[in-house]
């Protein structure tokens, strides 16, 4: 059974979640019209049993800066619509984009640096749970994190 200063605890930990998750900073979104589409090519697609694809895009390096990488988002937002699922990595080296995810472990130092630098960008949907996660870096997405991406790639790839 919950005791007052339980239920008060609880109850102060969610408001304090909700003023924290409302006071971050959002990019306002632009005018439908006013949305920059950015060019992309799949170099790999295969589909998610739950409907949807997953895909690795390239895009060019020129691309890589705020405005664009923002515009990037909205397009796989807009592109991903009707797919209930989506997964996708972004890259700017057509040879890194092909890859074999299941490599990632035995890559040397070198190989990881070029790989985590070129790796600029994903985009998550969940249909289940409405969420949509689109994360970039101008420096690419997993620099020094090695063995966290060793671990996630057992489960992943």
């Amino acid at each position: 059974m919950w005791n007052n200063g339980r239920l008060i605890g609880a109850s102060g930990l969610l408001l304090l979640a909700t003023f924290a998750l409302s006071s971050c900073s959002t990019t306002p979104k632009p005018p439908a019209d006013k949305v920059k589409h950015i060019p992309y090519q799949i170099v790999n697609e295969w589909k998610i049993p739950n409907g949807g694809y997953g895909r690795i895009i390239l895009v060019t390096r020129d691309l890589v800066n705020d405005s664009d990488m923002v515009a990037l988002g909205l397009t796989l937002k807009s592109d991903n619509s009707s797919d209930r699922h989506s997964s996708i990595l972004v890259f700017t080296d057509i040879e890194l984009a092909k890859s074999p995810r299941g490599n990632l472990p035995n890559l040397t130092d070198k190989q990881w640096d070029a790989y985590c630098s070129n790796n600029v960008a994903s985009y998550e949907k969940n249909g289940n749970t409405g969420n949509h996660v689109y994360t970039y870096c101008l420096k690419g997405l997993c620099h020094g994190n090695k063995e966290v991406m060793k671990f996630f790639q057992k489960f992943n790839y």
